[in-house]
């Protein structure tokens, strides 16, 4: 769901989100993306959007906002992981474990 949340987009999904589980519970916390129960709920859930498409763009606001927010992640990782690829000898390639 990250990417279309840097989009701005309104993100529907179903209930099995489970590589996504602490994501997808800070989206639904900020009112960020809307999940279903089931195919029958998702369908229901959608209709307003596909009737109105601003009738969710507070969704998709809330979406963007988030992932903003925590785009100094990746900035952070890539400084913590940098000291450790300089040791790295030249003309090896590091191997994941």
């Amino acid at each position: 769901p990250i990417e279309p949340a840097q989009l701005g987009c309104q993100i529907f999904y179903g209930p099995h989100m489970f590589n996504f589980i602490s994501i997808c519970n800070d989206f639904e916390s900020r009112r960020a993306v809307l999940r279903s129960a089931n195919e029958d709920m998702l369908a229901k859930n959608i209709a307003p959007a596909l009737q109105n498409p601003g009738y969710f763009s507070a969704m998709g606001a809330n979406a963007r906002s988030w992932t903003q927010q925590q785009s100094h992640i990746v900035d952070e990782i890539v400084a913590e992981l940098a000291p450790l690829m300089e040791k790295i000898p030249a003309g090896r390639k590091a191997v994941a474990s």
